[in-house]
C-alpha cells in the first residue's frame, strides 16, 4: 500500500504540474484540430489497388463508427507517437533544473517507483489526449449522420490500439530521460530516426516481432480492411495501404463494419505496454536518482598537505597560492570600436564554443565530400546531411538568455531587439554559411545559379526559424522536432513545398523576413514584461 501511494502522489503531482503547462494546451488544441482533419476526410489511411491501370483510384470505408473510430487510432499513433514523446520527454529533466531532484534524493523513494511515478504521469498526459480524440470521433460520426453510433467499434480501437502505443511512448521517454546523453538535441534526433525506421515498415506490413506486431497497429486492422473492400470490389485486387491528406482523389466507397475483436488481439496489443514497464525496469539499473556519488564522471578530491609531527616550519610546504583564472575578454578590440560588431563577434563564438574536435572533424569532413563528390550526389544525400549536422548549434538561438537565467541582464541592456537579437540572427545566418560553404563553391563551379539560389534561400531560413521559435517558445525543443519534420519531409523526400534546400528559394526567403519580424515582435514583447 505504502507504495501505491507513492506512485499515486508522484504521478499526480506530475500531472497536474504538466497541465497547467502552456505546451500542453498548444498540444492539446493541435490534437483537436488533428481529430477535426481525420473525421472530415482531409487526413487519413486509404486502400489502394496493387493493379497499375487503378492507380487513380483510392478506397476507402464508409463513415461510420469503425471506420472513423480506426482511421482516428492510426494517424493518432502515426503522429502522437512523435509528438507526444517531445510533450512528455522532459520529466526527469525538469526535476534536474528546478532542484526537485535534490530533494526527491532525500526521501525514501526508490528509483524503480520514481521513474514509474514518471510513466504514469506521462501515460496520463496521452491518455487525456487520446479521450478528447475519441470524444471528438463519437461527434463525428453523430455529425456525418450516415451510420448510427455504435460505441463498441468506435472505442475499441482507442482501448486495444491508441492506449498500448501511447503506454510504449511515456516509457520511452521516461528510458531517455535517464540517459543524460539522450536529454537533449542528441534524444530528440535519435527518436525522430527510430520513429521513421519503425512508422514506414509498419505501414507496409514489414515490422514485426516474434510476440509484439507493429507498434503503430496497422498489421491489426490490415487483412479486415483488405477483405471488406475485396468484397465490394472483387476485381480491383486491392493490397496495399496509404496515407492519404488534403487531395482531391476519387474514391470508391465500401461498407467496412470493423474489426472482429477476440481477447487475443486485445491481449497482443497490451503486451507493448508490458514491454515498456520492462523498459521502466531496465533503465532503474542505471538510473543515478540524482546522486552524484553514482555519476560516471567524478571530480577527485583535492590532496591536502599532512603535517608530520616535529618538522620545522621552514621545511614545511606551503599551501598553493590561489591564482584567479586569466579572464580573456568575450570580444577583440577591433570589435569595441563597433557595438554592434561586439555583440556579433560574442554571438559567433557562443554559437561555436564548445564543440568536440569528432563533430568539427565530422562537419568538415562533409564539406570536403562535397568539394569531390558528383553534383547529384550533393544535392541528394550530402548537403541535407551538412544542413543536419548543426542542430544542436541552431536550436540554442533565441533560448540561450532563458536557459542560462542571463534574459534579465540582456534584456536590460541597451536596445536588445534593435542589437542584440539582429546580431544573433547575423551570427547564425553566417554560421550556417559556413558549415555549407563547400555547397556554394560546388554550386559556382557548375554554373547552377537554381542550386545556388536554393543554398542562399537555406542559410537565411534554417536560422530565422530557429531564432524565431526559440524567442517564441523560451526553448530549444519546438525548433528541434519541427526542423526534424521539415527536413524529413522537403530535403530527405524531396516534397517541393518543404524543400527548403533545392526548393524554391522565393518562397523561403519570404518566410524568413516573416519570421524574423515576429522574433522582433515577439523579442520586444518579452522585454517590456
Amino acid at each position: 500500500m505504502k507504495t501505491l501511494r507513492i506512485l499515486y502522489h508522484l504521478a499526480l503531482a506530475d500531472f497536474y504540474e504538466r497541465a497547467r503547462r502552456f505546451s500542453f494546451l498548444l498540444t492539446l488544441a493541435a490534437v483537436i484540430f488533428m481529430g477535426v482533419l481525420v473525421n472530415n476526410g482531409s487526413i487519413f489511411f486509404c486502400l489502394r489497388s496493387i493493379d497499375p491501370n487503378l492507380a487513380a483510384f483510392s478506397y476507402r470505408g464508409e463513415l461510420n463508427s469503425a471506420w472513423i473510430g480506426t482511421m482516428t487510432v492510426l494517424v493518432l499513433n502515426l503522429l502522437l507517437g512523435l509528438f507526444g514523446f517531445y510533450l512528455v520527454s522532459d520529466c526527469i529533466k525538469r526535476d534536474i533544473r528546478t532542484g526537485v531532484g535534490q530533494i526527491i534524493a532525500t526521501t525514501p523513494v526508490s528509483r524503480a517507483e520514481y521513474l514509474i511515478g514518471k510513466w504514469i504521469s506521462n501515460c496520463l498526459v496521452l491518455y487525456v489526449l487520446v479521450l478528447i480524440l475519441a470524444v471528438a470521433a463519437a461527434i463525428m460520426v453523430l455529425l456525418q449522420g450516415q451510420a448510427a453510433l455504435d460505441l463498441g467499434a468506435l472505442l475499441l480501437p482507442f482501448l486495444a490500439v491508441a492506449l498500448p502505443f501511447m503506454t510504449l511512448v511515456a516509457a520511452l521517454a521516461v528510458v531517455f530521460d535517464t540517459v543524460p546523453w539522450l536529454r537533449g538535441t542528441v534524444g530528440n534526433a535519435v527518436y525522430f530516426g527510430l520513429w521513421m525506421a519503425v512508422v514506414f515498415p509498419s505501414v507496409k506490413g514489414g515490422l514485426s516481432l516474434p510476440l509484439l506486431k507493429d507498434n503503430l497497429g496497422v498489421d491489426v486492422f490490415r487483412a479486415s480492411l483488405y477483405a471488406g473492400a475485396n468484397a465490394a470490389f472483387p476485381n480491383d485486387m486491392i493490397g496495399s495501404i496509404g496515407i492519404t491528406a488534403f487531395v482531391d482523389a476519387q474514391y470508391k466507397v465500401f461498407n467496412w463494419s470493423g474489426l472482429a475483436w477476440t481477447p487475443g488481439i486485445i491481449a497482443g496489443r497490451w503486451l507493448w505496454a508490458v514491454f515498456g514497464l520492462g523498459l521502466i525496469m531496465l533503465s532503474a539499473v542505471w538510473f543515478a536518482r540524482f546522486d552524484p556519488s553514482r555519476e560516471a564522471l567524478r571530480r577527485a578530491p583535492a590532496k591536502t598537505n599532512e603535517v608530520k609531527d616535529g618538522e620545522p616550519a621552514a621545511t614545511r610546504k606551503k599551501p598553493p597560492r590561489r591564482v584567479l583564472p586569466n579572464l580573456s575578454p568575450l570580444v577583440s578590440k577591433l570589435a569595441r570600436t563597433n557595438l554592434f560588431l561586439g555583440v556579433l563577434f560574442a554571438e559567433l563564438r557562443m554559437l561555436l564554443n564548445g564543440r568536440r574536435w569528432w563533430w568539427w572533424l565530422g562537419i568538415a569532413g562533409l564539406n570536403i565530400a562535397i568539394l569531390v563528390c558528383p553534383l547529384t550526389t550533393t544535392k541528394l544525400y550530402l548537403l541535407p546531411v551538412v544542413w543536419l549536422w548543426p542542430l544542436a548549434i541552431w536550436s540554442e538561438m533565441g533560448n540561450r538568455e532563458r536557459k542560462n537565467s542571463t534574459d534579465q541582464m540582456v534584456f536590460s541592456s541597451a536596445r536588445p531587439v534593435l542589437r542584440q537579437l539582429p546580431a544573433a540572427w547575423l551570427a547564425g545566418v553566417l554560421v550556417t554559411a559556413l558549415f555549407g560553404i563547400a555547397g556554394a563553391v560546388v554550386f559556382l563551379l557548375h554554373g547552377d545559379l537554381p542550386g545556388l539560389a536554393g543554398w542562399m534561400g537555406a542559410v537565411f531560413f534554417i536560422p530565422t526559424l530557429a531564432l524565431a521559435l526559440g524567442v517564441f517558445s523560451s526553448g530549444s525543443r519546438v525548433f528541434e522536432v519541427v526542423y526534424l519534420f521539415l527536413w524529413y519531409m522537403g530535403p530527405y523526400q524531396k516534397i517541393p513545398i518543404f524543400d527548403f534546400i533545392t526548393g524554391a528559394p522565393q518562397v523561403f526567403l519570404v518566410a524568413a523576413i516573416g519570421l524574423l519580424l515576429l522574433s522582433a515582435f515577439w523579442r520586444g514583447r518579452q522585454v517590456r514584461v
